[in-house]
């Protein structure tokens, strides 16, 4: 008898694998756990956000002034406060902070800072899906298990249970952190860093009002992150829904529970690439009073085995932020149900991997965009003229 996963996988042209097939297969990790060692082959479902994550990690890493002497130029002392994560990443971000070190690049001393922030004041995580809620959860869970263990062997790299934040100073709300009041996100206090990777999700206006609320949560001197990407996945998911709709019939102006133009023009929004000037020029919009830290591109090589190993990423990742959308918001008659919508994110999640790569190796070329703000202590403290107060490019 054929399950409804192997028809699913089928229509994926991806054939069903040992699990599908009755003999179980690991259940992949969505976050680093310490102790556990990952193949290049076992971490494709977090690999682009780990790449990401931790390249603007480092980033700001590069700019905190350690210990208690005078400030060097270019570097930042950290105000108290708590540290906002807004897009949970499964927890990604605490698995991160976990370690004693990231890179090369980055000191202990470095982390430390950061942690100390979060084991004072706390740390938050916003997420608008459930399931993501869901895996943080059960993610941040299951790395604190692993720092506790007595026998430290195997995790090394990773700092112990009681030098990350006690169980009551990690919340996990569930909604979209610009329409969230202070009292739900916490009882008290204010930011002092805002980890902003949500916007590559969002149309412009709400990013505007992202990004202003993530403003303005921070303390005077707090610092905000934000990463965007820059890929082909936008031109490859407009294609995948235009061939797709064709094909079920559905891609006429007239169509009365379909495509209709202007809602297709306002949500493709959602898939568009987000270049490096475009964020500097919502920046500027939301609020030009902002010193830059930094700004900076980078552009990772992403290798997965198969086609299997890309789609399997891409459903973890942007199945609700943007394929959902786009299986869903079009079809805003209740006589479609949930079935139809099911049947087109399927198809068009089947058909952007056909579109991005053969079989065999895929390589995922891809640019990360990192800028790094910091909001003035007062308004005398930033540069009128719009200039950065220092750049490293």
């Amino acid at each position: 008898m054929i399950t409804f996963k192997e028809c699913w996988l089928t229509s994926l042209n991806i054939m069903p694998d040992a699990f599908t097939m009755g003999r179980k297969k690991p259940k992949l990790d969505s976050v680093p756990i310490p102790g556990k060692d990952y193949s290049s082959e076992q971490d494709y479902l977090f690999r682009l956000g780990y790449v990401n994550l931790t390249r603007l990690f480092v980033n700001l890493c590069n700019f905190v002034h350690t210990g208690n002497g005078p400030i060097p130029d270019g570097k930042l002392k950290l105000p108290q406060g708590k540290i906002l994560v807004s897009g949970s990443e499964d927890g990604l971000f605490y698995s991160l902070l976990a370690q004693t070190r990231l890179t090369s690049h980055t000191t202990e001393d470095q982390l430390n800072e950061i942690r100390k922030l979060a084991g004072k004041y706390g740390l938050v995580f916003v997420d608008a899906y459930n399931r993501r809620i869901r895996n943080t959860e059960k993610n941040i869970e299951r790395v604190n298990t692993a720092l506790s263990r007595p026998d430290r062997n195997g995790i090394e790299g990773f700092v112990t249970r009681d030098q990350m934040p006690k169980n009551d100073l990690v919340k996990i709300v569930s909604g979209d952190v610009a329409k969230l009041d202070n009292k739900t996100l916490f009882k008290d206090g204010s930011v002092s860093i805002d980890v902003l990777t949500t916007l590559q999700y969002q149309k412009k206006k709400d990013r505007i009002a992202t990004l202003r609320r993530a403003y303005e949560l921070l303390v005077p001197d707090g610092v905000l992150l934000i990463s965007t990407n820059d890929t082909i996945i936008a031109s490859g998911f407009s294609q995948a829904y235009i061939e797709v709709l064709n094909k079920l019939g559905d891609w006429r102006v007239d169509h009365p529970r379909g495509y209709t133009k202007p809602i297709f023009d306002e949500n493709k929004q959602l898939v568009e690439q987000i270049g490096m000037q475009q964020l500097l020029d919502e920046i500027a919009e939301a609020f030009p009073d902002a010193n830059y830290v930094t700004r900076t591109s980078d552009k990772p090589s992403l290798h997965f085995k198969d086609r299997k190993e890309v789609a399997a990423m891409l459903r973890h990742r942007v199945m609700e932020p943007s394929l959902t959308p786009f299986a869903s918001q079009y079809y805003y008659a209740t006589s479609h149900g949930e079935n139809r919508k099911k049947e087109v994110f399927q198809k068009m999640l089947a058909k952007y991997v056909q579109i991005f790569g053969g079989e065999g190796h895929v390589v995922y070329d891809i640019t990360l965009n990192y800028v790094i703000l910091q909001k003035p202590s007062n308004k005398k403290d930033h540069n009128v003229s719009g200039l950065p107060r220092f750049l490293i490019l």
